[in-house]
């Protein structure tokens, strides 16, 4: 979940507390009194460079251990990755449907969303800003029959009951001419708490992230999990929306399946956190397998089932549970295939509390997200964790005082859901870093660009040109790896 820093500096900038937590104080104070004969810190001499094989032209690449950025060192490092295009200051949230982009504002901040042409990758072009907002992720998808947009906005008006708290308004745009989206309707999501709002600052509540199931006839919002049924789309009022967490948690979270109807009762506490109270928090963002039969969520927070994988069928109108996968977390979640066998990328996001903490009392949970996870899901009932990707400035072995910029995740994309070669994850202040994983169990660097500012929004590989589109700080980019990575990716094992 996007949270805001200390002293006002949005989540998608750089802030004071991100910069990793490196004295042993603070150590002990974020992992619950650990004793110092616990925390034998190493300093390294000699740095641990990124494997990427950089082209004899790449004139900037990174200069010592992979991902580390020294305290007050802006970043313009690349390696096998070219820049296309640029668009500056079109940053946020982000959703994409060739050959358009869409990115907005965080906390219905009034910037609106922004409608981008990259028909012309040199030169993308913002073409129109829609009076709609985002909040981490917006939607989109193109079907046989249908091309829609998903924003949202918090309503202005008090309904019966509402204190603070207010509905959320989801929008939904056909852009079957992505460049010109015409509102098609509105979907009401309830507040999660008509006294305290979703909670307060904007935390969670529905309609955090936003995804359609592969046809466009769903759309899920996240915090808690919610269903608007869009089969009749030209009829906004038969849009009818469900919330799925019970009808999730009953079927396996414990003291809900002991308890017939505990699940409800909490739902219906009204208190400042409870979205929270909802635990487990399993629904940051869903996200489909291609068929659109199986739907996988995750969660990021220290509770019980709240940093497990879920996988939910989803072929008989209700959602069944297939497994849960403890300590994965699910902050965001990426479908792949690899030789016929079928995996999921997945993360947590921000490291701030990462700084030199041993490996063996590591926690997974949101704070501790410095690194992405490979499930294999081939048999969906029994997954099975294979591999961690992470950077060397990640690792205990090379802490030291100059360790201050650390690697954090966030989001992440893959070139092919269904033949999956690449996948680039956004480490935020490492930058979008680019992993071969057609051996999953030993995913290896092959590229990086890291310009400045944090990348804390979701890169898309685009199957119509292969580009990466990518938004950030500083505006929306388009990338392209460079031939020499596209032949060590066409090799086995990336």
């Amino acid at each position: 979940m996007n949270v805001s820093e200390p002293g006002g500096a949005p989540r998608g900038e750089m802030g004071p507390w991100r910069r990793r937590l490196t004295s042993l104080s603070a150590l002990l104070l974020l992992c619950g009194g650990l004793t110092s004969t616990a925390v034998a810190l190493k300093l390294t001499n000699e740095p641990e460079p990124s494997p990427a094989q950089c082209a004899p032209g790449d004139p900037n690449p990174e200069p010592g251990t992979q991902g580390d950025v020294p305290s007050g060192v802006e970043p313009a490092w690349d390696c096998g990755v070219s820049p296309v295009g640029f668009l500056e200051g079109a940053n946020g949230a982000m959703a994409v449907a060739y050959p358009c982009a869409y990115t907005g504002g965080g906390l219905d901040d009034g910037t609106g969303v922004r409608v981008i042409d990259v028909s012309d990758p040199a030169q993308p072009t913002l073409v129109r800003v829609l009076p709609t907002s985002s909040r981490e992720l917006l939607a989109a998808q193109v079907a046989e029959d249908r091309a829609l947009l998903a924003t949202r906005h918090r309503d202005t008006e008090q309904q019966d009951g509402q204190v603070l708290g207010r509905d959320m308004l989801v929008d939904v745009w056909d852009i079957r001419t992505c460049t010109d989206p015409q509102l098609k309707g509105t979907a009401r999501l309830p507040t999660q708490s008509k006294i305290f709002g979703d909670p307060p600052g904007e935390l969670g509540g529905p309609a955090h992230n936003l995804k359609f199931n592969p046809s466009a006839t769903r759309l899920y919002g996240s915090l808690p999990l919610h269903e608007v049924n869009l089969d009749d789309l030209e009829n906004p009022d038969s849009w009818e929306v469900e919330n799925l967490h019970c009808a999730i948690t009953d079927q396996h979270h414990l003291p809900h399946k002991t308890v017939p109807g505990l699940c409800t009762t909490l739902a219906g506490v009204d208190h400042p956190f409870n979205a929270a109270s909802n635990m487990p928090a399993t629904d940051h963002e869903p996200t489909f397998s291609p068929d659109g039969s199986r739907l996988y969520i995750g969660g990021q927070l220290p509770y019980p089932d709240s940093t497990a994988i879920w996988v939910l069928d989803m072929t008989s109108g209700e959602p069944v549970v297939l497994s849960v996968t403890q300590d994965a977390p699910g902050h965001a979640i990426d479908f792949m295939t690899i030789g016929g066998r079928e995996y999921l990328l997945h993360s947590n996001e921000i490291a701030a509390a990462t700084a030199c903490v041993p490996e063996q009392v590591r926690p997974t949970f949101l704070g501790f997200g410095d690194r992405a996870f490979v499930l294999d899901i081939t048999d969906e009932t029994a997954p099975v964790k294979t591999s961690e990707i992470l950077l060397a400035d990640s690792t205990f072995d090379n802490c030291g005082p100059n360790n201050t910029g650390g690697p954090s995740t966030a989001y992440h994309g893959v070139d092919d859901p269904t033949n999956t070669t690449y996948a680039v994850i956004s480490f935020e202040a490492a930058g979008f870093r680019f992993f071969g994983v057609r051996d999953p169990e030993n995913p290896v660097e092959v590229a990086y660009w890291n310009h400045g500012d944090s990348q804390h929004t979701s890169p898309y590989v685009m199957s119509e040109t292969g580009h990466i589109w990518a938004s950030d700080a500083n505006g929306f980019w388009v990338l392209d790896l460079e031939p020499h990575v596209r032949a060590r990716l066409a090799q086995s094992g990336g």
